[in-house]
């Protein structure tokens, strides 16, 4: 089985920065919309727990038909470290718009970690990108 692939140091730097000061309570969340009409706003919302891990959502959305529209919504498992603060792994990525969802790491009843490389080294190249993005777009 393969390990992982974590965020790069820029991305990790930057995902850090937009949830300082959050607590890790499961529900607890933020909406970054730093730049009204101009960018689509990111919510941040702590999704799960674990005993070594947390999971975080960052998702942008839009409005179909009066409805709510993922574009995109991804999940993060954030291992506490020992070297850097946080080492962060993208779980899944989801577009409603293009009727995507993706699941590279999945967590079973016995808390082992399930990895499908290719597409969890995929993940993990969009987010370091769209990492950048969000911190760019909202002026942080």
């Amino acid at each position: 089985m393969s390990a992982p692939v974590a965020l790069g140091k820029r991305a990790t730097k930057q995902f850090c920065r937009l949830i300082k000061g959050m607590n890790f309570i499961p529900g607890e969340h933020r909406k970054l919309d730093n730049e009204p009409g101009l960018y689509m706003p990111c919510s941040i919302e702590v999704i799960g727990k674990g005993e070594d891990y947390t999971i975080i959502s960052f998702s942008h959305y839009g409005e179909q038909n009066g409805d709510l529209m993922a574009d995109p919504d991804m999940t993060f498992l954030v291992m506490a470290g020992v070297v850097t603060q946080y080492t962060i792994y993208p779980m899944t990525f989801r577009n409603d718009y293009l009727g995507i969802y993706q699941e590279s790491i999945e967590i079973d009843e016995d808390g082992r970690k399930l990895i499908k490389p290719k597409q969890q080294r995929d993940h993990t190249q969009f987010a370091n990108t769209w990492m950048n993005n969000i911190v760019r777009q909202q002026g942080i």
